[in-house]
């Protein structure tokens, strides 16, 4: 089956405005989502992408891990896949973003979590970036910084009140949190009952009045 890839193209070192490029493969020749962007570096030596299964793009306009059965995608969305990488205002270079913003939120965790803690962090930013409230709200501590801390709340578990402190900012907090969608994962009804679980714990804690 032919499909055609309508993929992000910018360089911030060169390029005033970021465009779409076509591309057409059949798609029987390739198993996942990476596979076929592999190949799209391969024949466009001025392509590229985070070379990673686990890195998240977003394919219309829904995020997914690159390591995605490319059948399945093709299933959901249909012959024609636009690929974006999940902030298409942060790109660096076509896929690659720059995601400081999302890192440097990492920081007020500083003193409570392991070295080894970083890489889970790092696997939620697709939950930051598909976040609406950035839109309105761009210091929100994002909903990839309430999962991990549930996480880290789970493993350190004597560091419980400190973790529920920085979840539960006023100006930036789990207060602002809306339902998660625009994204493909099989954690999501997981997710959505982590935010739930904590909302309980602040209010036991005495930080929030009610289940908000």
């Amino acid at each position: 089956m032919q499909i055609t890839l309508r993929i992000f193209r910018f360089d911030k070192d060169s390029d005033y405005l970021a465009y779409y490029k076509p591309y057409v493969y059949d798609s029987k020749n390739f198993k996942s989502v990476y596979d076929i962007l592999v190949q799209v570096k391969k024949d466009d030596i001025y392509f590229d992408f985070e070379e990673n299964p686990e890195s998240c793009i977003k394919i219309n306009q829904v995020a997914i891990r690159q390591r995605r059965d490319l059948n399945n995608i093709i299933e959901k969305f249909g012959k024609e896949l636009i690929i974006e990488p999940l902030d298409t205002k942060r790109a660096t270079k076509d896929l690659i973003m720059d995601k400081s913003d999302f890192l440097e939120k990492l920081e007020l965790f500083k003193g409570l979590i392991d070295v080894h803690d970083v890489e889970l962090y790092k696997q939620y930013d697709f939950l930051y970036y598909t976040s609406e409230v950035r839109e309105f709200l761009p210091e929100y501590l994002g909903d990839s910084f309430f999962i991990f801390a549930y996480k880290m709340l789970l493993k350190y578990p004597e560091k419980a009140p400190q973790f529920l402190k920085l979840v539960a900012d006023e100006e930036k907090g789990i207060y602002y949190h809306t339902k998660f969608k625009n994204f493909i994962s099989s954690n999501e009804l997981d997710y959505e009952s982590y935010i739930k679980e904590l909302k309980v714990m602040l209010v036991k804690s005495g930080l929030a009045r009610s289940i908000f």
